[in-house]
């Protein structure tokens, strides 16, 4: 996955529906992100960096709602 998919509407989208393809439930925030990145290198400036984690941190409380009370608190 590249980085430059975040950049746009039509892009944003297709991230979205590309981390429902992880599941999560039940594992560990560590053992989660480990998952998650190597499917991909996270390239970029600290704000695209900033947009994948909040993705994940999205799929991760979808997976696991009684872990964290809020994305904000993931990441």
């Amino acid at each position: 996955m590249n980085i430059y998919l975040f950049r746009n509407d039509f892009n944003q989208l297709v991230a979205e529906e590309y981390v429902k393809l992880f599941n999560f439930q039940g594992d560990t925030l560590d053992r989660a992100l480990r998952k998650f990145v190597k499917q991909f290198t996270i390239i970029g400036e600290a704000q695209d960096r900033e947009r994948v984690l909040h993705f994940f941190a999205a799929r991760y409380l979808d997976c696991n709602p009684t872990t964290f009370t809020s994305v904000g608190k993931i990441k």
